[in-house]
């Protein structure tokens, strides 16, 4: 992809992001915790504790109940949404903490949902000197945890993470938390790891809405050189977006998060969660977008991805309506995508921005949409300088997705062949293996309703309810064992059978984390892979059978295994 302007702050402009005083610098480790209780509309002027009173001008800000914490401390919100909010932005900096010993910010005892508001950035209303920038910032070496409260309205202007940030080595955990509406250049919510920084965050339990940033709507980690280590657990990414904001930037990139951009040193990891309705935003002429929920290593960054027992549904993008994975390594398994639509890659795009591999697994894909290539996955690059994809896929179904061959949808390339590979497109610069999996009314309107591939393919014990394309000179290595529905698929390789792959019942919930696809009598992919059968594909040796299907159910004992997705006899 085209990048976008590098805005570099120096030092000194970071600082203006941090309006209030940087607060605990001089404390040191208590002997023993304390709570130090904070309200929201409090009147200590001088405070030397900060005890739970009813008594408003004894009671303490959350800015006095910082500045007296010490490593071990926590600090409780006394004050309930419902009553008032934090306004303002605060910042921790309390020497001496540790993992062991953090500073905590949560409820106090009986309190619900206590909220820190950004106030949209506005001087007007704002409990402190101004409201514009991060509502928290996280120093160096600084450990925080933070649970159970709301964090909105944040908005840093040319900053970075509008409701936290967490730029320069801090070591942030966050759980039952709920982020909206905040705004940042990057990390719309949280900015984890910039120029230079090596920070850590964690994420449970939490939801983040309606966030927007040029990167990152939500969370952008390791960014400008940053490392950064971001791992998310149970759940909620719902309408963040990327998109037109401060700074001009012309390439949008996370719809949700964006991990690794701009030489920075990400790794990824996200467990459970649930992503929908996330976007990046493309916009006219060469600039576009990558990731409507996940962008994962671009521009020359260093992403690690591992996604498991997630689902995305209804993102958007220009490259991968759910994930882009650029100059990334990247796994997927036992997720589902279903309804994202992009240009290239309607749920994923993978190594055209850069050199990208990619192993999905115990996967369904369906109802994606790509107005180009690819209508579940698209793999490699129109390009062929310094551009390539890796993709391995193995146990996992692609149902009724396609690629439609727009060339008035925005962005699509119109100077390359749009609407191939309907479920996967096996780019220009792309090798792809697939085993163990099952294709079924996949479409594409100009080739290969299930895999179209212009560079290399290797298949072996496949389902293919559909048709394959092949252009000339791409080669396609057929590894045994594969159930197609015409022979389109099939390279006379050991096993194949050209008949009765559409006897298959409907995507649903057959057992396991995912939908599946139940082979049913007729399907000819019964028993079709010898016991202890082995192949390469792509230099890689691949036990067939025995195996383990997408639901995670055994194959018989003793026994041949089927082609496709699952081991199930027929009804």
């Amino acid at each position: 992809m085209i990048r976008r302007l590098l805005l570099v702050l120096p030092s000194a402009a970071l600082l203006l992001c941090a309006t209030p005083a940087v607060l605990g610098a001089t404390t040191t480790a208590s002997a023993g915790a304390t709570t130090l209780y904070a309200y929201a509309a409090a009147g200590a002027t001088s405070p030397t504790s900060c005890a739970r009173t009813t008594t408003t001008s004894e009671q303490c800000t959350l800015a006095a109940a910082l500045s007296l914490a010490k490593a071990g401390d926590t600090v409780a919100l006394a004050t309930p949404g419902k009553v008032a909010h934090y306004v303002g932005n605060w910042s921790v900096a309390t020497s001496g903490t540790s993992s062991a010993a953090p500073i905590t910010i949560k409820p106090a005892p009986g309190v619900t949902n206590p909220v820190l508001d950004g106030n949209h950035g506005k001087a007007t209303g704002c409990h402190t000197k101004a409201c514009n920038g991060s509502v928290l910032i996280i120093g160096s070496k600084v450990h925080v945890d933070i649970s159970g409260l709301t964090i909105q309205d944040g908005n840093t202007f040319n900053g970075y993470g509008g409701a936290i940030s967490n730029l320069v080595g801090g070591t942030l955990s966050v759980s039952a938390c709920t982020f909206l509406s905040n705004t940042a250049l990057g990390g719309g919510a949280i900015y984890n790891a910039d120029y230079g920084g090596t920070s850590t965050l964690t994420v449970s339990g939490s939801t983040f809405s309606g966030n927007t940033a040029n990167d990152g709507g939500a969370i952008d980690n390791a960014d400008n050189g940053g490392k950064g280590t971001l791992t998310v657990s149970g759940s909620t990414f719902t309408d963040n977006t990327v998109g037109y904001g401060p700074g001009g930037a012309d390439i949008f990139d996370g719809g949700a998060i964006d991990n690794a951009d701009n030489v920075g040193i990400g790794t990824l990891t996200v467990s459970g969660s649930t992503f929908s309705g996330n976007s990046a935003r493309s916009c006219t002429g060469m600039c576009s977008g990558g990731g409507g929920a996940i962008d994962n290593g671009d521009d020359n960054g260093t992403g690690t991805l591992a996604v498991s027992a997630s689902k995305f549904s209804g993102n958007s993008a220009h490259y991968g309506g759910a994930i882009a994975n650029g100059t990334g390594t990247g796994a997927v398994s036992a997720s589902m995508f279903s309804v994202n639509i992009a240009g290239y890659g309607g749920a994923i795009d993978s190594g055209d921005s850069g050199i990208g591999t990619l192993a999905v697994s115990a996967s369904t894909f369906s109802d994606n949409r790509a107005n180009g290539l690819g209508g579940a996955i698209n793999n490699g690059s129109t390009s062929t300088s310094g551009m390539s994809g890796t993709l391995s896929v193995s146990a996992s179904t692609f149902s009724a997705n396609s690629a439609v061959g727009n060339p008035k949808a925005p962005n699509v390339d119109t100077e390359y062949p749009i609407g191939y590979g309907g479920a996967i497109d096996n780019w220009q610069t792309g090798t792809l293996s697939v085993s163990a999996s099952t294709f079924s009314a996949n479409t594409a309107k100009n080739g290969g309703g299930a895999i179209n591939n212009f560079f290399s393919v290797w298949a072996a014990a496949d389902i293919f309810n559909g048709p394959c394309h092949e252009a000339t000179g791409a080669t396609w290595n057929d590894e045994g064992y594969n159930v197609g529905k015409d022979a389109s698929c099939l390279k006379a390789g050991t096993g194949d059978v050209s008949h009765g792959a559409g006897h298959l019942g409907r995507l649903a919930h057959n057992g396991g984390p995912t939908e599946t696809m139940l082979p049913l009598a007729g399907n000819t992919a019964f028993g079709v892979v010898p016991l202890n059968t082995n192949v390469k594909l792509n230099g890689r040796s691949v036990t067939l059978c025995p195996t383990i299907d997408q639901r995670g159910v055994h194959s018989a004992a003793g026994k041949a295994c089927n082609a496709g997705a699952v081991q199930s006899p027929a009804p």
